[in-house]
């Protein structure tokens, strides 16, 4: 029924409550930006927040099947197993997913941010970092009205999105 539905108020309250926490998670994502197949530390970091939220979630995704290619032009890239896919609901349909990229570019971040990059020549330049901190708290918000869900969230953080990688 409709009354079921949570209105709008009580979803942005739920996420709220969240709000300072992915805001620090979005800062430090920042601090660590990681290239293309290399992402280990955040998808680390991400796997333990979605451990401590009791997310089920699986990782190893994304193999990196282009690393000679890459190398031949001159481009530093990882092996890759940085993926993660978690999911929240019934495990059944209807099934919605929710992605979030968490890789960075190779750029120079030339910021007054206290929480600017602590890698030269390496960036969160497209936000990348908010987006993957703002999917972990939608993460959250999902946990705690799961069981209100009729089907299934799965929410994927994808390394290597940007493609770019250090050239050599």
């Amino acid at each position: 029924s409709s009354s079921s539905v949570p209105s709008f108020s009580e979803l942005w309250s739920v996420a709220y409550d969240e709000m300072s926490w992915v805001i620090e998670l979005r800062r430090e994502l920042h601090r660590l930006p990681e290239l293309m197949y290399n992402e280990s530390v955040t998808s680390d970091k991400i796997g333990r927040v979605l451990s401590s939220l009791g997310v089920e979630y699986t990782r190893g995704w994304s193999v990196n099947t282009k690393h000679a290619e890459l190398a031949a032009k001159g481009f530093e890239s990882g092996d890759g197993s940085t993926g993660i896919v978690a999911e929240i609901g019934t495990g059944r349909p209807p099934c919605v997913l929710l992605r979030a990229d968490i890789d960075a570019l190779p750029i120079m971040e030339r910021s007054p941010l206290p929480f600017s990059s602590e890698y030269a020549g390496r960036m969160h330049a497209c936000v990348l970092d908010g987006h993957a901190a703002m999917l972990v708290g939608a993460a959250a918000v999902l946990k705690k009205r799961e069981a209100e869900l009729n089907g299934t969230v799965r929410l994927i953080w994808q390394p290597a999105e940007e493609g770019g990688a250090v050239g050599k």
